[in-house]
Formats: structure tokens, sequence, C-alpha cells
């Protein structure tokens, strides 16, 4: 890991604990990848929910999934940005 990329994890999991997100554990260095890597998943999961059909963005299994998204969405802001 690139000595700035070591030292925005080091920022940012100081951050993530401020925000009272729980302890981290050492192997995970860099809770921004994680994330990022978690809100690309939950994102392919919804588009394949949805399936290019408008109509079944009001199918009952997908609200849940939009929902997870927007809570990933807002803590990735958190993380990244300090909002």
């Amino acid at each position: 890991m690139g000595q700035r990329l070591e030292k925005k994890c080091i920022a940012t999991n100081i951050h993530y604990s401020m925000l009272g997100q729980g302890d981290l554990s050492m192997g995970d260095a860099c809770p921004l990848k994680s994330l990022e890597e978690e809100l690309e998943r939950v994102r392919k999961k919804l588009h394949q929910s949805v399936k290019g059909e408008p109509s079944r963005l009001l199918d009952p299994t997908v609200l849940p999934i939009s929902r997870e998204l927007d809570l990933l969405i807002v803590r990735y802001q958190h993380l990244k940005h300090g909002i």
C-alpha cells in the first residue's frame, strides 16, 4: 500500500471510529475500500432486481435493496467527505 493511501486509510479509520461505527479490525486496513466494494455489490443486486423495467421499481422485493443501498451511500459520504 502506498504511503499516501495508507495515510488516507488511517485518517478514515479514525473518522470511522469517531462516527461510532464500532472498532475496526486490523484486517480491515481501509474501510472506505470495503464500503466501495459493498456499494458495488448492492448496486448490482438492485440493477438485477429491476431488470431494466421501471415498473419493477414498485416491486416489494426491490425496496429493501434500495434502502440498503441508500444507507451504504450515506455511510460512504460520511467516511469520504466527513459529512
